[in-house]
């Protein structure tokens, strides 16, 4: 019975969620376009990773870089191997032209320069 009543009272709660975002719903008569109140529901505008105002090579914004970089440096020590360096999501040059100093390894440093 216990389990019966949460999954009551969840459905509950999904329903009413679903009638405030109905209710804040509009439509632009002008652009045909759904106007609404919650974040990310059926919005026109980009999203904050989405937004390129502030966006280095390629348009991708520092979130985006740090991202790429801190899923590829597996062991987090801020520098990339070989290995590593292929897990990258965003690359715009060769591993040895990444690396300017020669050492090897690929810094933080390094691969944000080679994006901008």
């Amino acid at each position: 019975m216990h389990r019966f009543t949460r999954l009551f009272t969840a459905g509950l709660c999904a329903v009413a969620a679903a009638s405030a975002v109905y209710a804040q719903t509009t439509v632009n008569p002008v652009e045909g376009v759904v106007n609404t109140a919650v974040l990310g529901a059926g919005g026109t505008g980009m999203g904050p990773s989405q937004s390129r105002s502030d966006s280095g090579a390629g348009g991708y914004s520092a979130t985006d870089i740090a991202r790429s970089f801190f899923f590829a440096d597996t062991n987090h020590d801020g520098e990339l191997t070989r290995a590593e360096f292929r897990r990258l999501s965003i690359v715009t040059m060769s591993f040895e032209e990444m690396d300017r100093n020669f050492d090897g390894v690929i810094s933080r440093f390094e691969y944000e320069d080679s994006l901008h």
